[in-house]
């Protein structure tokens, strides 16, 4: 089940925006994105979670030392903040247009998305094929695919983040570590990022 998860949650969202495209909805809007890539995290979480308590149990999902998950977390989201102003990502990215400071609608969106997607990519998918490099690469290419919208660049940059939290992760096992780096990365470094590109571009 694994690799039905992993082929599947990016494949799954294509279709999803490929029906959308077919209905004419308008995928210019990006709550539109919001909702279908929500919509699609969840249905892939509860899989997930199923394949966690049959394959592995709940146990590997427990929060434990606290301090040490609290340093590489602010470890991750240091390094994939970096990586974020290098790549200059999210300025061409629709979620700068979503404003995500002033909504909390975004707010609980990236929240709850970034810990849905730790549980799928790391706990589950990462975990499934195994600690090492091809685990490592394989479902850091998959993170990938899945979002990379319309530009090789959103690719590029999201396998890349993945790579930093699948080599934390392995390394570790200490899944909030992960889980919380990229909640901080999300809600601090994404925002800032894109309020000021915000500010700067769209004045």
């Amino acid at each position: 089940m694994v690799w039905f998860v992993t082929i599947g949650m990016p494949l799954a969202l294509f279709i999803w925006f490929s029906i959308a495209y077919f209905l004419k909805i308008d995928l210019d809007n990006p709550w539109v994105a919001l909702v279908l890539v929500d919509a699609n995290t969840l249905l892939w979480f509860a899989i997930s979670l199923y394949g966690i308590r049959k394959s592995y149990g709940f146990h590997i999902l427990k929060f434990h030392e606290p301090v040490k998950t609290l340093i590489y977390a602010l470890i991750i989201a240091i390094l994939i903040g970096v990586l974020n102003f290098i790549s200059d990502f999210w300025k061409s990215s629709g979620y700068s247009y979503l404003r995500p400071y002033s909504s909390v609608i975004v707010f609980v969106s990236f929240l709850i998305g970034s810990i849905l997607e730790e549980v799928i990519w790391r706990a589950y998918v990462l975990r499934g094929l195994g600690f090492g490099l091809s685990g490592l690469l394989i479902s850091s290419l998959f993170f990938g695919l899945h979002h990379i919208g319309l530009s090789i660049k959103n690719f590029v940059y999201a396998t890349l983040a993945g790579i930093i939290l699948g080599y934390v992760y392995m390394e570790t096992s200490l899944f909030w570590a992960v889980a919380l780096g990229h909640v901080l990365y999300n809600l601090a470094f994404m925002q800032i990022s894109s309020k000021l590109f915000y500010i700067i571009f769209n004045r």
